[in-house]
């Protein structure tokens, strides 16, 4: 199909756990299999399907943004015989073995941990879906149905933390504020930060 693209002979990818580990916050499971949601703006399906990882995007597409999205040029097999020589590492190491992490937008990964503090998976979710519902902008899956982008910095530059009392967030809404006005300044410069060393300690 024009829109779909098979990755084969991938190792160390479980759809289920790569969306459900608690690392992204807008993905379900999808009617009929996989999950569905939204990232960098796209409506994205991902299903297992003919002996391989379907993803709803054309070719150039998946090389533009999902290659590097599902983290797919690393090997995590190296990674994970690496950290198996401790006992315990061996055995996390072995339960998540289908867990690729995400590169995520850094600015919608920096607000949805803010909204991660002293909360759980399905709040999380519901608040990140009642910012994205407020204040992202609407998009369609190819059945028709809604979803919604994520609020861009510069769509949030102008919000309160009394605005963002339609999400619900409680506590954590003036720490979005506050993220948001820090990165809108310079203060947090986020792609600076993708780029510090951390092995360097």
């Amino acid at each position: 199909m024009e829109n779909e693209t098979v990755i084969r002979d991938v190792k160390n990818f479980d759809i289920k756990q790569i969306f459900e580990c608690g690392q992204a916050f807008r993905f379900d499971p999808a009617p009929g299999g996989g999950y569905e949601g939204v990232a960098f703006g796209r409506y994205l399906h991902v299903r297992d399907a003919d002996g391989g990882v379907s993803i709803n995007a054309s070719q150039a597409e998946f090389d533009a943004v999902w290659r590097d999205y599902f983290d797919l040029d690393r090997d995590y097999g190296k990674i994970i015989e690496a950290l198996s020589h401790d006992e315990v590492m061996r055995a996390a190491a072995s339960y998540g073995s289908g867990i690729r992490v995400l590169n995520q937008d850094t600015f919608e990964c920096l607000v949805s941990f803010i909204i991660s503090q002293s909360n759980n998976i399905p709040r999380i979710k519901g608040i990140i879906g009642r910012l994205c519902e407020s204040f992202g902008e609407r998009i369609t899956s190819p059945d028709g149905r809604a979803f919604y982008t994520f609020p861009t910095l510069e769509r949030l530059s102008g919000v309160s933390a009394a605005d963002l009392g339609v999400i619900r967030a409680g506590f954590r809404a003036k720490y979005i504020k506050d993220a948001v006005d820090k990165v809108c300044s310079g203060d947090v410069d986020l792609a600076r930060l993708k780029q510090i060393d951390v092995a360097a300690g």
